[in-house]
């Protein structure tokens, strides 16, 4: 591979995931060196931490056919809040009971995968029965209404990473497509405050980067990135 430093990191059924020394080294290039086996739909690479905010472009020179994901978390200082807006109209509670939840996690998904259709991801088109049922029941979800209207939710679980910390993982990001910017930052606003609110962990997501209004939220926020995770389309 010449004189790119890069080293087998972690082995895992869907993928193995890399660590490399220099992060422009991630191309579509790299990714056809490792010869990645067609039946394993993610390859991870690793590198050192930056702020999200110093990504730019956003997106590695790769493929369409993979969806870029970036694992992004707090700083050590918590999670900082962006100025507060307006609150549009919108409101947020805790759900009712997980009966409750799982029904509008379910109600989202089916959304998702009518509006990504045939490129919707290997997770989302195969992990919701065991999300559901694994870990749902442990998760924590603010829901998000308009007079009385359920727009959309966020979720996260306490877990322990691949790195060995604990980490509270936001498993579900409130969708904002069809919602008028104020209505956008008032969710994001809300989210923010719950999630500073949510325990001593600190805040981890993969944030896809599809999702740019989501990207610079949490940029603003002083998230920091130090992986990659590509996901086969149609895997």
């Amino acid at each position: 591979m010449g004189k790119i430093k890069i080293s087998l990191y972690r082995k895992d059924p869907r993928g193995n995931t890399y660590k490399v020394g220099d992060r422009s080294a991630i191309d579509q290039t790299l990714l056809d060196s490792l010869d990645l086996p067609e039946d394993k739909p993610y390859c991870g690479f690793i590198f050192k931490q930056v702020p999200l905010k110093s990504l730019k472009p956003l997106r590695f020179k790769v493929s369409p056919k993979y969806h870029q994901m970036f694992y992004c978390f707090s700083p050590e200082s918590g999670v900082k809040l962006p100025p507060e807006p307006a609150a549009a109209g919108i409101t947020s509670r805790l759900p009712k009971n997980l009966a409750e939840l799982v029904r509008y996690t379910r109600l989202e998904h089916r959304k998702l995968i009518k509006q990504e259709g045939k490129k919707a991801g290997y997770s989302a088109r195969h992990d919701l029965e065991p999300y559901v049922k694994k870990f749902l029941p442990k998760a924590k979800a603010l829901l998000f209404f308009k007079k009385g209207k359920f727009l959309t939710h966020g979720a996260y679980f306490t877990r322990k990473n691949m790195y060995g910390f604990t980490d509270n993982y936001m498993s579900w990001h409130p969708k904002l497509e069809g919602l008028t910017p104020a209505e956008r930052r008032s969710i994001k606003y809300q989210e923010a405050v719950w999630l500073k609110n949510s325990g001593k962990h600190r805040v981890a997501l993969f944030n896809s980067a599809k999702m740019d209004a989501y990207h610079r939220f949490f940029a603003d926020m002083d998230f920091q990135t130090d992986r990659v995770l590509f996901e086969r389309i149609g895997a």
